[in-house]
């Protein structure tokens, strides 16, 4: 797994979310991967946005990634698990 490459496509390039499971493809279609805007306080001192990962109609994860800034760099202070399927 580690030696794999994985190439992101735009999501407008497929089918509509009912037949994107269905299509046969040429290439291995693991799965869609989101991520939503940041949002951050009036201090741009934290930062939340949501992520997640669909591999299949009733297959998934998301997840809301909290951030802050600490010596002027961005980490990730906690990952809060939102839905799963």
């Amino acid at each position: 797994m580690k030696n794999q490459i994985y190439k992101l496509k735009d999501l407008s390039k497929f089918p509509n979310r009912d037949t994107i499971w269905k299509t046969k493809y040429k290439f291995i279609f693991s799965g869609v991967f989101s991520v939503s805007r940041i949002q951050f306080d009036k201090e741009k001192k934290y930062g939340v946005l949501s992520a997640g990962f669909v591999c299949d109609r009733h297959c998934g994860q998301g997840f809301r990634i909290f951030i802050k800034k600490v010596n002027d760099k961005w980490i990730i202070d906690e990952v809060e698990e939102t839905w799963v399927s």
